[in-house]
């Protein structure tokens, strides 16, 4: 069978060779070191697991590879790393026993009580490297053998302690595929002779912001499957530390067709288009868990980025955007186009708020549905040329990673310098129609 005279496996091939889903690269860091302090993770003698969050908001991200920074005893070779295991626990109360055992203050924001996945050196899932990044760097405290049940669970911490520092590089042979959720990455290392201790990163998190970015988590065998916050219920205080660890994740994101999409609106000149939206509630159906951000940015002839502002959306909602009162009524250039391309691009809220210039690998989320008037000329009119109003759904296309970045950097270039101009007004409640002169 041929399809237009080209043989019908090959004409299969080319459709599916077109149909493969876009993908960006996807970086994750909590960033450099601190001295904060530092906490044991190893598999065995005894088993001690130390967890911080992140956050992935694509339909599925694959990570294949980790970093993390960490301590080992002072004079032992970097042959002694002997095994590497890297789980992944989802937020309680997910794959957990509910309610808890009430052994420790709280479980409310913890990582579950069982593994969601994870990747062992030793069954050859992953490989590993280390490096010597310092032969001495003393952390200001530690915890590693004070893991305790309440009510002695606030013990100070263990008091400093200075070792060599490393960093642990992981290749996942066997790479991790996420949907989009909440999770708590948990490096744990053999190290033949003594303890590894995971160091601290900067709270915040300024890097790769999110929310809620949750603090860190430890537990050891006589805990499991019971959780404590290394700072508020381990080192305490009035007002007590919280900490994020330091660590990298790396790996590609597979962006869903609704994320981004893409429409035009003409004769600006003559009458107004408008743009309606709502969020299909795909990633939760309630709010604020559900709630993502509808990044606009709107576009002249020549090319040149005129605007661009966020709408949150809730769950269900509807919101609406008048592109001559809204997106071009306050343009970064002069001119004043009668004519746009427009850009919808969906995302997670970071630190509850939506920003067009914050979209990122990280945080694109599906949900999103858009609709655009846009004005005709009808010219075989017997009543002489006029204009009708037409509206259709924006269409859905493929993201790639340079247009990713050029979109945000773009709008973060206009937020810095355009002394106001070229932020587009927000999105008023309910939907619009269109309007001619």
């Amino acid at each position: 069978m041929c399809i237009r005279g080209l043989p019908f496996a090959a004409s299969v091939l080319s459709l599916a060779a077109f149909a493969q889903p876009a993908t960006a690269p996807f970086t994750f860091t909590t960033g450099a070191p601190t001295n904060a302090i530092a906490t044991g993770s190893q598999p065995s003698g005894p088993e001690i697991e130390s967890a911080d969050d992140f956050v992935v908001g694509a339909d599925r991200t694959t990570i294949t590879s980790a970093k993390f920074y960490g301590l080992i005893p002072n004079g032992a070779p970097l042959s002694s790393v002997t095994r590497v295991v890297v789980e992944l626990y989802r937020v309680f109360p997910l794959d957990s026993v509910s309610p808890p055992s009430g052994n420790v203050p709280t479980r409310a924001n913890s990582p579950s009580d069982n593994a969601f996945d994870s990747r062992d050196s030793a069954a050859g899932a992953l490989t590993f490297t280390v490096q010597l990044v310092s032969p001495s760097f003393t952390a200001s405290n530690s915890v590693l053998n004070g893991i305790n049940k309440i009510p002695g669970q606030t013990t100070g911490g263990e008091g400093p302690v200075a070792r060599q520092e490393v960093l642990i590089t992981a290749t996942f042979t066997q790479p991790f595929n996420l949907p989009a959720d909440h999770y708590f990455f948990v490096p744990q290392v053999q190290v033949s002779g003594g303890n590894f201790l995971w160091l601290s990163a900067a709270r915040p998190n300024v890097i790769n912001p999110f929310s809620p970015d949750l603090q860190a988590w430890i537990r050891n065998a006589a805990l499991d499957p019971d959780w404590l916050r290394i700072g508020t219920d381990i080192v305490g205080g009035s007002p007590a530390p919280t900490f994020n660890l330091a660590f990298e994740l790396n790996g590609f994101i597979t962006i869903s067709e609704d994320v981004y999409q893409v429409r035009y609106a003409g004769n600006l000149i003559a009458g107004d288009s408008f743009i309606n939206l709502t969020n299909a509630g795909t990633l939760s159906g309630s709010d604020p868990a559900g709630r993502i951000c509808v990044n606009v940015y709107t576009f002249d002839p020549a090319e040149e980025l005129v605007s661009c502002c966020a709408c949150p959306i809730t769950p269900n909602g509807l919101a609406s955007l008048s592109v001559r009162e809204d997106l071009i009524s306050n343009t970064l250039t002069p001119g004043v186009p009668t004519s746009v391309t427009i850009k919808l691009l969906s995302s997670l809220p970071v630190a509850g708020s939506c920003d067009a210039a914050s979209p990122n690998s990280t945080n694109l989320v599906r949900g999103m549905r858009a609709w655009g008037t846009t004005l005709h000329a009808v010219t075989a009119d017997t009543r002489g040329p006029r204009l009708n109003v037409t509206e259709t759904p924006f269409l859905k296309a493929e993201l790639s990673a340079s247009e990713l970045a050029k979109l945000s950097s773009f709008c973060g270039f206009i937020k810095a310098i355009g002394s106001g101009f070229g932020i587009c007004r927000s999105c008023r409640f309910g939907a619009l129609g269109g309007a001619q002169r």
